[in-house]
């Protein structure tokens, strides 16, 4: 929150403050909320955009696009050097450690976007992309204006104040998206999808800042002093470790999770990048509407317990994803060619097999992403750092052994490294509990067991050779009778289980 004070010369001025702490815990809980509901409508605008896109943009230009996102991604992570979570942690000196933090936040983004300008031929003939080329020119657009964007969105997150992050993000998403469909129709350019990012994170911006301009305003002119600038480089130098540790594991864990639109475009085509991008979104965006929710509602909810009680409850999760999810994951098994062709047309059947292969990992991902919180809550970074270095590693030489024989065998080579990293994760996470490993694997394969049958129903009722649109239907009506079996069976245990994880008292 703001309090007013006086500095140096005895002129008021506003500062930063924590909350309260019993009107800090309700902030949160309403923020998780927020979060939440959010997150779910942002999913579903992206989905529809997205089908969109696949339709309109030819696969190459939507390869050059995507690098383009990933490439810019790295210099806006880089932007901060640690201080926005250095700001988000600290107890006291909030107003100054986040004047530290805006103006080098600042500094490196004009900075970065003249970088950005000069090395974007370089760049673009590394990726053999001209597009790619002409995106980079113009990218110094955006990155001034996320820097803007980072700057107040950290003031609102130090507030917990998540609702109006919330609320600035799903405009932004509404925008971008309604934009983008709209004018695809008239306008089949890839373009499009640049100018309508740019014009979404502007207005984004221009949100978060008209939410509190007075304080905004007010400190505007400790932006632009030789003093403070010195002070924020004293403020780096004090706590480097602290800054240098955050900001390496945020990039490599970026690195590690887009390690193939890195690496791919080095050594395949941008249209192969294309096939992956749309190939990869067709699972990760519905997967992630379920696993990005379990995780934000996990982490506040392990936080609170003692290891004992956090073991109980990654059992008790255990039992729910499989119950709940592998169903679900099952059945998209077994529809995904037929709703790429229903959704996507045929012009990306070339994606379908990429697509299968991607699933070897999902799954896995599908139970391991919400406690990937445990070192974290165990107060062990190190071992996370440490372990995105390991998983950045062995992807990326996954990734370059099978790009020398094609797209296919570089992501079967990249699931596999995943799967592996999974179960290692899964091990690691067992000895920091003080599990079993085998009995905390044993869990997933025992619920697992009850749905080999349900898989060879699937199977042999796509020997039949339904419709595309009858087979999916009749799918999905399926499912929906064994979540109900299910329910049944188990006493209401299901729906508990779920009111359970959620429920943050």
């Amino acid at each position: 929150m703001l309090y007013v004070s006086k500095d140096e010369k005895g002129k008021k001025i506003k500062k930063l403050e924590m909350f309260p702490l019993r009107q800090n815990m309700n902030k949160t809980i309403s923020s998780i909320r927020w979060t939440l509901s959010t997150s779910i409508i942002r999913r579903v605008i992206t989905i529809l955009l997205y089908i969109v896109i696949a339709r309109s943009i030819s696969k190459s230009d939507l390869g050059a696009f995507r690098e383009f996102s990933i490439i810019l991604g790295i210099f806006i992570l880089f932007l901060p050097l640690g201080l926005d979570y250095f700001f988000i942690v600290s107890q006291k000196n909030n107003h100054q450690n986040y004047l530290n933090f805006s103006i080098i936040t600042l500094l490196l983004g004009i900075i970065s976007a003249i970088v950005l300008y000069f090395i974007a031929p370089i760049l673009g003939n590394y990726y053999h992309s001209q597009l790619l080329k002409k995106f980079l020119f113009y990218g110094f657009l955006i990155l001034i204006i996320h820097s803007f964007r980072l700057i107040f969105k950290k003031y609102f997150i130090k507030n917990i104040d998540f609702k109006t992050v919330s609320i600035a993000e799903t405009i932004n998403v509404l925008l971008y998206s309604v934009l983008v469909i709209i004018v695809l129709i008239f306008y089949k350019s890839v373009w499009v999808l640049f100018w309508g990012f740019y014009i979404g994170d502007t207005v984004e911006t221009f949100y978060l800042f008209l939410k509190d301009r007075e304080y905004f305003l007010t400190n505007l002119k400790n932006f632009i002093s030789w003093k403070a600038v010195k002070q924020s480089y004293a403020s780096i130098k004090e706590n480097f470790s602290f800054c240098f540790n955050t900001s390496a594991i945020h990039i490599v864990n970026y690195l590690s999770n887009n390690a193939p639109i890195f690496l791919l475009g080095i050594y395949l085509s941008s249209a192969e990048v294309g096939i992956y991008y749309i190939a990869n979104q067709m699972i990760a965006l519905p997967v992630s509407l379920l696993t990005e929710s379990l995780s934000r509602v996990f982490l506040p909810c392990l936080s609170r317990l003692q290891i004992s009680q956090m073991r109980e409850r990654i059992n008790e999760f255990t039992k729910m994803a499989t119950i709940l999810i592998w169903p679900l994951f099952i059945s998209f098994a077994f529809i995904l060619d037929k709703l790429i062709i229903l959704l996507l047309t045929e012009k990306w059947i070339c994606a379908i097999p990429i697509a299968r292969i991607i699933l070897i990992y999902t799954g896995f991902n599908i139970l391991v992403n919400p406690i990937s919180s445990v070192p974290i809550i165990m107060r062990r970074p190190d071992l996370e750092l440490k372990w995105n270095i390991l998983a950045t590693i062995l992807k990326g030489t996954a990734l370059i052994i099978g790009a020398k024989y094609g797209l296919a065998t570089a992501i079967l080579l990249f699931s596999f490294a995943n799967v592996l990293l999974y179960l290692l994760f899964q091990y690691l996470i067992a000895y920091l509990l003080k599990m079993n490993f085998w009995k905390f694997i044993s869990n997933y394969l025992f619920y697992l067991v009850y749905f080999i049958p349900y898989a060879i129903v699937l199977f042999l009722l796509k020997m039949l050779g339904m419709s595309a649109i009858m087979y999916v239907s009749f799918v999905l009506i399926l499912n929906i009778t064994i979540y109900f079996v299910l329910n049944y069976t188990l006493k209401g245990q299901l729906l508990n289980t779920v009111r359970q994880f959620t429920r943050l008292k």
